[in-house]
């Protein structure tokens, strides 16, 4: 497993190129942070990047990309990233 500290957090934006977080094979770990199911929320600005998701039903866990999950979808602070199917 390739993991990371809690980079999910991390509010940095990146340009395309040269995010270091969605590059081939990467992924924030996050179904394997803590107990099950893990994390599933993530910073704003980690939307699209890949994540792991565990499946509580198959016991499996997934690499899903991030999804963007606002309040106001006019209002970009009202955004969180979620890592769910």
């Amino acid at each position: 497993m390739l993991g990371d500290p809690t980079y999910w957090l991390l509010d940095t934006v990146f340009d395309p190129n040269p995010n270091p977080f969605a590059r081939d094979g990467y992924y924030h770990p996050m179904s394997y942070f803590g107990p099950a199911p893990g994390t599933i929320v993530a910073h704003r600005n980690r939307y699209g990047e890949m994540c792991s998701y565990y499946d509580s039903y198959s016991g499996i866990h997934y690499q899903i990309p991030l999804q963007l999950n606002c309040l106001d979808i006019t209002d970009a602070t009202s955004c969180i990233a979620l890592c769910l199917p």
